[in-house]
């Protein structure tokens, strides 16, 4: 099954290097997040490179638009 997004959302997404993988079921989650307070999406596990993961102390964020958007809308 292949997620929906706003093409809006995809189209702010401009430097994924894994061809929204998150958006296809069978290889989901590519990058595997938890929300915490104030809408903050820390990596679960270490992930492939990508310009929209960014260090954060001992931690990654995600801040990929279509990821986020993945998450708000699928709670996944």
């Amino acid at each position: 099954m292949k997620l929906n997004i706003n093409s809006e959302i995809l189209g702010q997404t401009t430097k994924c290097p894994h061809e929204f993988e998150c958006l296809v079921s069978e290889k989901y989650p590519a990058c595997e997040v938890e929300k915490i307070p104030a809408n903050i999406h820390f990596v679960k596990k270490k992930i492939l490179s990508c310009p929209y993961k960014v260090s954060f102390g001992y931690g990654q964020l995600c801040i990929c638009p279509t990821r986020i958007e993945v998450y708000r809308q699928y709670k996944q």
